[in-house]
Protein backbone atom coordinates (compact mmCIF):
# COMPACT_ATOMS: atom_id res chain seq x y z
CA UNK A 1 0.00 0.00 0.00
CA UNK A 2 1.23 3.50 -0.88
CA UNK A 3 0.88 6.34 1.63
CA UNK A 4 0.98 10.09 0.80
CA UNK A 5 3.84 11.90 2.55
CA UNK A 6 3.96 15.47 1.14
CA UNK A 7 3.82 17.54 -2.06
CA UNK A 8 7.36 16.59 -3.07
CA UNK A 9 8.71 20.09 -3.68
CA UNK A 10 11.48 19.61 -1.12
CA UNK A 11 13.48 16.83 0.51
CA UNK A 12 14.81 16.75 4.04
CA UNK A 13 18.58 16.76 4.38
CA UNK A 14 21.05 16.84 7.26
CA UNK A 15 24.45 17.94 5.93
CA UNK A 16 27.70 16.94 7.62
CA UNK A 17 28.99 20.48 7.00
CA UNK A 18 27.46 23.96 6.51
CA UNK A 19 25.51 24.40 3.26
CA UNK A 20 24.97 27.97 2.02
CA UNK A 21 21.69 29.11 0.50
CA UNK A 22 21.83 28.77 -3.26
CA UNK A 23 24.13 25.75 -3.21
CA UNK A 24 23.38 23.23 -5.95
CA UNK A 25 23.72 19.66 -4.75
CA UNK A 26 23.29 16.23 -6.21
CA UNK A 27 21.80 13.54 -3.98
CA UNK A 28 22.58 10.62 -6.21
CA UNK A 29 20.87 11.66 -9.45
CA UNK A 30 18.48 14.08 -7.71
CA UNK A 31 19.26 17.77 -8.37
CA UNK A 32 18.65 19.84 -5.22
CA UNK A 33 19.08 23.47 -4.23
CA UNK A 34 19.42 24.85 -0.71
CA UNK A 35 16.90 27.70 -0.43
CA UNK A 36 18.24 28.72 2.99
CA UNK A 37 21.50 28.20 4.86
CA UNK A 38 21.67 24.80 6.56
CA UNK A 39 24.05 24.50 9.53
CA UNK A 40 26.16 21.36 9.84
CA UNK A 41 24.39 18.37 11.40
CA UNK A 42 21.04 20.20 11.35
CA UNK A 43 17.93 19.03 9.50
CA UNK A 44 17.11 21.34 6.61
CA UNK A 45 15.27 21.19 3.31
CA UNK A 46 16.45 21.18 -0.27
CA UNK A 47 14.24 22.29 -3.15
CA UNK A 48 13.65 19.83 -5.98
CA UNK A 49 10.94 21.88 -7.74
CA UNK A 50 10.57 25.50 -8.72
CA UNK A 51 12.07 28.16 -10.97
CA UNK A 52 15.57 29.25 -10.03
CA UNK A 53 18.05 31.78 -11.40
CA UNK A 54 21.30 30.05 -12.36
CA UNK A 55 24.56 31.71 -13.40
CA UNK A 56 25.60 31.16 -17.02
CA UNK A 57 28.49 32.17 -19.25
CA UNK A 58 28.03 35.04 -21.65
CA UNK A 59 29.41 35.31 -25.16
CA UNK A 60 28.94 33.66 -28.51
CA UNK A 61 27.19 30.30 -28.38
CA UNK A 62 25.79 30.72 -24.87
CA UNK A 63 22.21 31.73 -25.71
CA UNK A 64 19.52 29.54 -24.15
CA UNK A 65 16.07 29.94 -25.67
CA UNK A 66 12.84 29.57 -23.71
CA UNK A 67 12.05 25.87 -23.45
CA UNK A 68 15.67 24.84 -24.07
CA UNK A 69 17.10 21.98 -21.98
CA UNK A 70 19.60 23.30 -19.46
CA UNK A 71 22.45 21.41 -17.79
CA UNK A 72 24.48 22.21 -14.67
CA UNK A 73 28.23 22.09 -15.15
CA UNK A 74 29.33 20.79 -11.76
CA UNK A 75 32.99 21.64 -12.32
CA UNK A 76 32.38 25.26 -13.42
CA UNK A 77 29.24 26.02 -11.37
CA UNK A 78 27.31 27.37 -14.37
CA UNK A 79 24.24 26.51 -16.39
CA UNK A 80 24.84 25.51 -19.99
CA UNK A 81 23.08 24.10 -23.01
CA UNK A 82 25.87 21.54 -23.41
CA UNK A 83 24.70 18.13 -22.20
CA UNK A 84 28.22 16.71 -22.52
CA UNK A 85 29.61 18.80 -19.63
CA UNK A 86 26.60 18.92 -17.35
CA UNK A 87 23.78 17.21 -15.49
CA UNK A 88 20.26 17.90 -16.75
CA UNK A 89 18.45 20.33 -14.44
CA UNK A 90 15.40 21.51 -16.38
CA UNK A 91 14.26 23.94 -19.05
CA UNK A 92 14.77 27.66 -19.48
CA UNK A 93 11.52 29.57 -18.84
CA UNK A 94 12.72 32.68 -20.70
CA UNK A 95 15.39 33.32 -23.28
CA UNK A 96 18.84 34.10 -21.89
CA UNK A 97 20.83 35.90 -24.57
CA UNK A 98 24.53 35.92 -25.25
CA UNK A 99 25.02 38.99 -23.03
CA UNK A 100 23.03 37.55 -20.10
CA UNK A 101 24.93 36.09 -17.17
CA UNK A 102 21.92 34.28 -15.68
CA UNK A 103 19.16 31.99 -16.89
CA UNK A 104 15.84 31.17 -15.21
CA UNK A 105 15.27 27.44 -15.11
CA UNK A 106 12.25 25.35 -14.11
CA UNK A 107 13.74 22.35 -12.34
CA UNK A 108 12.73 19.11 -14.00
CA UNK A 109 13.70 15.85 -12.39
Amino acid sequence: MVRYIRTGKTVDFTPPEFIAAGTVMMLGELMCIAKLDIPANTLGTLAIEGVFEFPKESGAGTQLGAGTKVYWNLAEGIATGNEVVGVYIGKAVATAGIDDTVVHVKLDQ
